[in-house]
């Protein structure tokens, strides 16, 4: 009896102590072979077990691996990046994302609750509008809704952040932050050098083409009148000519200098190219507002000019 039960049951139970501690080898596959007995049905039963820890044990290593993976993509993504679980609690930030909100490291944790990243964002000055409560109810929204969400986020320092909200399966969700405040910048720089003479820096032909368009729906749609003035310099060929192009150039800035003084606020002075400007005045009741105005444009042109020591 000895021999055929104790022995093996003994075999069996160091086994399981081996496999306790992590080691999956053992003979008893072999001895499993021999009986047909209930102590065979043990062995059978202790080879499953162990194949089903092994199998375990790849899935483990599995998901360690792409834990690993994602870990370094985050950490190498130029963007912010964080991940939180249904009960909002942090999974994962990387860098990036600490830094774009000088997160300290402790809230950077696993673990952290969403709620507290964002006390501390709004302790920091870290979020967008006026009301902090507010900021917060709307992300709350957000999260509690689930959807998919793509905003620009102004924050109260001037930046510029491209946020997307990713719900996941399951619960939580995850977040990119992309400071875009520098692209934004170089994109209103764009457009404005698109709209606006490079020398004068009045509204260009497209701007002034806009701003037409604007003044006659107003029109159509109020009633009220508009009156486009439109001007050139006499003999500015002659200046550009005998002083030189360096002149003619500080000559048409003083011009456009001279123009938006006379101009009221709200009417658009433009420059068509060459010595050719245009005036659009909105709001025109009566069509001496118009004459006064060109009045006011003729006797600020005609004063004399001093530019670059010469009389023009």
């Amino acid at each position: 009896i000895r021999h055929n039960v104790s022995k093996p049951i003994l075999a069996v139970t160091e086994a399981m102590r081996c496999l306790a501690q992590g080691e999956r080898r053992s003979s008893l596959i072999a001895l499993k072979r021999d009986r047909q007995d209930e102590v065979g049905v043990l062995f059978s039963a202790f080879a499953g077990y162990r194949a089903s820890l092994e199998r375990s044990d790849a899935l483990a290593r599995e998901a360690e691996l792409e834990r690993q993976q994602l870990a370094a993509a985050a950490a190498n993504m130029p963007v912010g990046l964080c991940m939180f679980d249904a009960e909002r609690r942090l999974v994962l930030c990387n860098q990036s994302y600490a830094d774009l909100y000088h997160v300290p490291e402790p809230l950077t944790r696993p673990g952290t609750p969403w709620i507290d990243l964002m006390r501390f964002r709004i302790a920091a000055g870290l979020y967008a509008g006026h009301d902090p409560e507010k900021y917060v109810q709307q992300l709350t929204e957000t999260i509690d809704r689930a959807e998919r969400t793509v905003s620009l986020v102004e924050l109260r320092d001037g930046r510029t952040i491209d946020l997307i909200h990713q719900p996941l399966p399951g619960g939580g969700w995850l977040a990119t932050h992309h400071d875009v405040t520098d692209l934004r910048r170089s994109e209103a720089k764009i457009s404005y050098m698109a709209r606006h003479d490079g020398l004068t820096e009045l509204p260009n032909r497209i701007l002034f083409r806009e701003r037409a368009e604007e003044a006659l729906v107003e029109m159509r749609r109020d009633g009220s009148k508009i009156a486009f003035h439109c001007l050139d310099l006499d003999h500015f060929k002659m200046v550009n000519d005998t002083l030189g192009h360096p002149v003619g150039d500080a000559l048409l800035k003083e011009v456009a200098a001279r123009l938006k003084q006379v101009a009221r606020e709200g009417d658009t002075v433009a420059r068509l190219g060459g010595d050719e400007f245009v005036i659009i005045q909105t709001a025109v009741d009566q069509p001496v507002e118009a004459t006064a105005l060109a009045q006011r444009v003729i006797d600020g042109l005609s004063a004399p000019y001093v530019v670059d020591g010469h009389g023009v």
